[in-house]
């Protein structure tokens, strides 16, 4: 299985620096360019499974990036964005102690009223990504997903501590792809796209 692992188009509250967590906010005019444009760079892989994050965001993503509609998506509840909780809604540059240790500490995050904890995030990722492994052999399948859930997923396949969660670069609409071919998640093309914003969402 060859998973393509993609972050989605740019919304308002991303422009904003705005934890948007579960908001589910549409993408913005530039969010649907990025997924057009991701498009030109997929078009000649035909995807054989598509899962989506439940919010709009996802779901927009992949239908411009495919050409297809969300019916004939797997609407996938794990893939989620993280939820903030009562900080949802929040300026990044807002967060205060202990919570913006999200960022530069993220193994001293706690979970927000109402929200998650960065391990009970990577504890739901790893169970979809679990789940799929040795399933879809030879097969490409498109995941499209947000900022902090993927990162969830890189860092635990490339057996990293927490400390390096947010090693990678994630922009909008930005690709990650992997392999279990080997019987084991490997990363065979990390993302390099920077936001144009530098969020994380």
């Amino acid at each position: 299985m060859y998973l393509y692992i993609m972050r989605h188009g740019e919304t308002e509250d991303n422009t904003k620096r705005i934890l948007q967590g579960q908001k589910n906010n549409p993408l913005n005019n530039q969010g649907k360019k990025q997924a057009l444009e991701a498009r030109e760079q997929l078009k000649d892989i035909v995807f054989d499974k598509i899962y989506v994050s439940p919010l709009i965001r996802a779901i927009e993503t992949a239908e411009l990036v495919t050409g297809r509609k969300k019916e004939e998506f797997i609407v996938e509840n794990r893939i989620i964005e993280i939820g903030f909780g009562a900080l949802e809604g929040t300026p990044s540059d807002k967060m205060e102690p202990p919570y913006n240790n999200f960022f530069k500490a993220p193994t001293c995050y706690p979970a927000p009223e109402g929200g998650e904890s960065l391990e009970e995030l990577s504890r739901r990722t790893w169970s979809f990504l679990e789940e799929i492994k040795g399933k879809f052999n030879g097969k490409k399948i498109l995941v499209v997903s947000h900022g902090a859930a993927i990162h969830s997923m890189v860092y635990q396949i490339k057996k990293q501590s927490m400390e390096q969660f947010w090693d990678m670069k994630l922009g909008n609409c930005g690709i990650v792809e992997i392999s279990d071919e080997s019987g084991e998640y490997e990363i065979i093309k990390e993302c390099q796209k920077r936001d144009t914003h530098y969020t994380r969402f």
